[in-house]
């Protein structure tokens, strides 16, 4: 299933997929999933002409993305990049200087912060209107040629601005400026903030014809800044190109390096490591990581277009079908999609892709159940053949197959069936095996069903989500959101119905405990029809 919501801010639930209805205590999944190696096929409605600079996208409302353009100031779009148009009111000379750098307050997305030109013609730019009109907002220490704009998510207040010069910050929403600069070199060619810490921030730099200086750490919202250059190749006059964060892990980042690929570190910068198979000999302008998949990065490249990796830098491939200008300065990225910044050619869009290996996923685990489940037992089974519900109808099950639906619910419904026909084949007394490993039926390859000696009816699917030339769902699996809900019902095929509710009406708090488990806990009654 190709889902487009979000987790956390960006108000995104995928579906979960795929699980069956159980008796009691437990039901564990395998889940295995694939993809295009690569990002879906590049389009282009503009802005037409004009070399993309910088790409921000709405936090709060994914379809709005502005745009900074060399000669033209800044372009917005309303529609996920369908269309566009200038917004340039009160931005001084938008015409002959470029915005290089675009940041949005993540709280009130109406102020946007746009970098432009330099010196007494450019400077920093903010809109409280969404772009409908600008002003300046220079007043105070603020660095020339600014390439990097970063806004604190903790206090939007805080707005951060790297450049010749070294970082300057505002506390006032740009009302003024004050270099933040103990510690560091005075140019800043990059600038990634912590989300779960927002006084912690990284800066790339550039010697400008001096020895290596590389990348620099504060926690302090730039009080003090240190070096964090452990294993990158410290190559004299090399320049930091670009900075990626890790949102659901924030101690992994990537920077890119002049004349020398894509290095990765899990700790913050304390240690770093190549991450530039496939990529090394390429100028790399920008990186971005997916928000639901880490282990997929995007690199844009000057003259090389668009590279991914799904494997979290372990190795890097070409993702250029429709983009017709390799030359990529600027990449912006929500869930589901992805926009390139060219030069001379405007902004294109396409899908992100999807994990091509398999990918050992979640468990989902139920337990401790309230008194009020008219069940007593840890998840309710409801069938749709009297006094059938303690048992596997496993008779109609191998004859006539079944169904399997997933639905979750958050700001959007998503849902998926499969089918999954008879002949089913027999396990001992007690269970049935589905396969198919030809993938005639679709995407699920195993579905196993059984019951314990104690009653204990337990789920085991396996999925794996392949495109079709007709352009066939595919199922994206992460862990919903905290509050949400949905259900996962097995329909035997003129037999029983498994089915589990959780979240929501159904109770049950569901928990995200990392990547390899979520559960639910203390579940009530069951909704499911």
């Amino acid at each position: 299933m190709r889902a487009t919501s979000s987790t956390g801010a960006n108000g995104r639930t995928i579906a979960i997929s795929a699980l069956g209805r159980t008796l009691a205590a437990c039901c564990s999944l395998v889940l295995l999933w694939a993809g295009a190696a690569s990002a879906g096929t590049w389009t282009s409605n503009g802005p037409i002409g004009g070399y993309g600079y910088a790409i921000a996208v709405d936090p709060t409302t994914p379809t709005t993305v502005f745009a900074g353009v060399h000669g033209g100031g800044v372009f917005k779009s309303t529609d996920g990049g369908d269309t566009w148009s200038a917004v340039n009111d009160g931005i001084t000379s938008p015409g002959s200087w470029t915005v290089q750098a675009i940041g949005i307050d993540p709280v009130t997305p109406s102020r946007v912060y746009a970098a432009v030109g330099a010196g007494s013609s450019g400077g920093v730019f903010r809109t409280t209107d969404g772009g409908a009109s600008w002003s300046p907002v220079s007043t105070g220490d603020v660095p020339l040629l600014i390439g990097a704009l970063v806004v604190d998510p903790a206090n939007p207040a805080i707005v951060y601005a790297g450049g010749f010069g070294g970082v300057a910050r505002s506390t006032t929403g740009g009302g003024g400026w004050t270099l933040v600069n103990n510690g560091l070199i005075p140019m800043v060619t990059a600038l990634v903030i912590d989300p779960s810490a927002p006084g912690t921030l990284y800066a790339g730099t550039d010697p400008l014809q001096g020895p290596f200086t590389g990348v620099f750490r504060t926690t302090n919202g730039g009080g003090l800044w240190t070096p964090v250059n452990a294993g990158l190749p410290a190559v004299a006059e090399m320049g930091v190109q670009a900075l990626a964060i890790d949102p659901s892990a924030p101690a992994t980042l990537y920077v890119a390096l002049e004349n020398a690929g894509v290095y990765k570190t899990l700790d913050a910068g304390a240690s770093w490591f190549p991450a530039t198979a496939g990529i090394t000999t390429l100028d790399v302008r920008s990186i971005v990581v997916d928000p639901d998949f880490p282990e997929i990065v995007l690199a844009a490249t000057a003259g090389g277009g668009v590279f991914v990796t799904t494997d979290g830098g372990a190795s890097w491939s070409p993702s250029n079908a429709g983009l017709y200008n390799p030359f990529v300065r600027a990449l912006a990225i929500e869930p589901g999609r992805v926009y390139a910044g060219t030069a001379g050619n405007g902004a294109f869009v396409a899908e992100t892709p999807l994990p091509p290996q398999p990918i050992r996923g979640k468990s989902f685990v139920v337990s401790n159940p309230k008194l009020e489940d008219p069940s007593k037992r840890r998840i309710t089974v409801l069938a749709s053949e009297p006094g059938s519900a303690v048992t596997l109808d496993l008779d109609t099950l191998v004859a006539n197959g079944a169904t399997l639906t997933v639905t979750a619910a958050g700001p959007e419904v998503h849902s998926q069936t499969f089918t999954l026909p008879g002949p089913w084949k027999r396990v001992g007394t007690t269970g049935a095996r589905y396969t198919d490993k030809t993938g005639a039926n679709g995407p699920v390859k195993l579905a196993e069903v059984g019951r314990s000696a104690s009653g204990i009816v337990k789920l085991k699917v396996t999925i794996v989500a392949r495109p079709t030339p007709e352009g066939a769902p595919q199922v994206r699996v992460v862990p919903p959101d905290p509050g949400t809900h949905g259900e996962v019902v097995l329909q035997v095929s003129g037999g029983d119905a498994y089915c589990v509710g959780f979240g929501g009406a159904a109770g049950g708090a569901v928990v995200n405990k990392g990547s390899l488990l979520f559960k639910v806990t203390n579940p009530t009654a069951a909704v499911c029809p």
